[in-house]
């Protein structure tokens, strides 16, 4: 006869994986045999489950649950600095070509940088890809 294991099993992930908050914009691992990354918004967070919410090239979103410690999440512009094509949702496309005409111009080391002015001009724009 089967039991239900205790909640005692379970230390809570809390504690380990603050700082995600709903709103936030981050790059997901989409196919590991072709790193493929896609950007993915989070939806809600408890306690250290994100919900996500993944955008496709298409603009087509696909919700998923994922624990905060996953292998497969990313900070946003991590698959450019590391010369891996990110699949943007046509909806965004103008921001990231106008970064990729900038950072031509400057060069690579620039890299992180735009990527963060990227988020803040999504975020002041008040741009939401849903």
């Amino acid at each position: 006869q089967s039991k239900i294991a205790p909640k005692s099993l379970f230390q809570s992930h809390a504690n380990k994986f603050k700082g995600f908050l709903a709103g936030q914009h981050l790059e997901y691992l989409t196919d590991e045999l072709n790193l493929t990354f896609n950007i993915a918004k989070v939806l809600a967070v408890k306690e250290h489950i994100l919900k996500i919410e993944i955008l496709n090239e298409k603009d087509e979103r696909r919700c998923i649950l994922i624990s905060a410690g996953s292998r497969k999440i990313f900070p946003m512009g991590w698959a450019a600095s590391n010369s891996i094509n990110l699949k943007v949702p046509s909806s965004l496309e103008k921001y990231f070509e106008n970064m990729d005409s900038k950072e031509e111009e400057k060069g690579e080391e620039n890299l992180e940088i735009k990527k963060d002015e990227m988020q803040m001009k999504i975020t002041e724009k008040g741009i939401d890809p849903r």
